[in-house]
């Protein structure tokens, strides 16, 4: 570089840190956005809804009740994402009758597999709840284990060989929308900052109102 007429000189531009304290990671507009919209909101669900009964008494009555929602909760679940199922098909997936080992027709139906996910994901967010029950933070221990919840949600049509293990990596890989509905879901890189900024609004929220409410919302 001498040789060429330039004034080369050797510089480490590490050594120096900048005075300015930066994020360790970029952070999407979303996630500001939505803290607003926490912070606007909540207020407004602790004004119209009752004031939280907290912890039942009775924990085994309660798990029982929550078990008994399943049929109707799933029916309705599955319906809404366009999976043709019925009362039937949930029953049989979830009283062991259903096979995937032996039944061809069980092995590939669509249906089944995504009826037998929610099964599965259903027992592991029941398995999660009784932690709760028990005086586990319920934003924090919803952190610890939505991974469960999606891996076991999806787990039958893995093993089905409808999805391959690597479509489950992280929380989606392309835009998804909503079906005659305006509202446009984040984009895959937005969900990347909005997901933690979610499970961290819901382990500091104190009423299981705003929880409720705010945190189901956010799944739109």
């Amino acid at each position: 570089m001498r040789q060429a007429g330039y004034d080369a000189r050797e510089e480490d531009p590490f050594l120096e840190k900048p005075a300015l304290t930066l994020s360790p990671r970029e952070r999407s507009p979303f996630v500001n956005r939505i803290r607003l919209m926490w912070q606007q909101m909540s207020a407004v669900i602790v004004a119209e809804f009752p004031k939280a009964p907290g912890i039942p008494a009775h924990q085994e009555a309660y798990l029982k009740d929550v078990e008994e929602l399943y049929l109707t909760d799933a029916y309705h679940s599955l319906s809404i994402e366009r999976y043709r199922v019925t009362p039937e098909l949930i029953a049989k997936v979830s009283s062991g009758a259903w096979d995937k080992d032996s039944s061809e027709a069980d092995r590939k139906q669509k249906d089944a597999m995504a009826a037998r996910g929610y099964f599965q994901a259903f027992q592991e967010v029941k398995s999660t709840l009784e932690k709760i029950l028990q005086g586990a933070n319920a934003g924090l221990q919803a952190d610890k284990d939505h991974q469960k919840w999606y891996r076991e949600l999806f787990d039958p049509s893995v093993q089905a060989g409808i999805l391959k293990p690597s479509d489950l990596a992280g929380y989606r890989s392309h835009q998804v929308y909503i079906s005659s509905s305006k509202h446009v879901p984040l984009t895959v890189e937005a969900m990347r900052d909005a997901m933690p900024e979610l499970f961290d609004l819901l382990q500091q929220e104190k009423e299981a109102s705003v929880r409720a409410v705010l945190g189901e919302l956010a799944g739109f």
